[in-house]
């Protein structure tokens, strides 16, 4: 991350769970197309460095990501070819939450 990123406003979001920290999902774009979702909230936990979402929506999630991308699995792993961290061959992610929309690049979502 840039120091521009880490000093970022905090983004607010409205909770809508007691128990988790927890918000209406409302929108998921990948490369600027709409994803329809099963999943309508969104839990978001800063002590974990993975997203997990419901498995009805991973298949649809993982095919418009690699969409003209040379990749493979391996068991429980997806590889792709790519040129680094930095590839801005894979699309960028937005999730709409609460009230504000997250911006994640290739280079958040991308293990190299």
């Amino acid at each position: 991350m840039t120091d521009a990123e880490v000093e970022s406003e905090i983004a607010w979001v409205p909770l809508t769970s007691s128990y988790y920290w927890q918000g209406e999902m409302k929108k998921v774009l990948i490369g600027g197309n709409k994803l329809k979702v099963d999943a309508e909230q969104a839990i978001f936990d800063s002590g974990s460095s993975l997203t997990h979402i419901p498995s009805s929506d991973y298949a649809d999630l993982i095919a418009s990501i690699t969409a003209g991308q040379e990749c493979y699995e391996r068991e429980t792993d997806i590889f792709c070819k790519c040129t680094g961290i930095d590839d801005d061959s894979f699309p960028t992610l937005y999730l709409f939450i609460g009230t504000h929309s997250f911006k994640f690049e290739s280079k958040y979502y991308l293990m190299i």
